[in-house]
């Protein structure tokens, strides 16, 4: 039967937006998409984590970076 799928189940949490507890994972998983594919994914997120003052764009080298106010940010999250 093609097409036909039984119901999915998604467990309730909490989601930020941008989701900061995850930007060294989107730094990281986005320099190995940009190393391989030339371009950096996520673009909206990061854009999003710039406004915040959380990454900075290099544009001579076209890379994204953690800034230093990220880690004070960062730190103070539950978990």
């Amino acid at each position: 039967m093609v097409g036909r799928r039984g119901p999915a189940h998604h467990q309730y949490h909490p989601v930020s937006h941008p989701p900061v507890e995850h930007l060294d994972d989107i730094l990281r998983n986005g320099a190995l998409f940009h190393d391989r594919w030339g371009e950096w994914p996520m673009k909206g997120r990061l854009l999003d984590f710039a406004r915040l003052g959380l990454v900075s764009h290099d544009t001579r080298t076209g890379s994204w970076h953690r800034r230093d106010s990220a880690a004070a940010r960062t730190s103070d999250r539950p978990g």
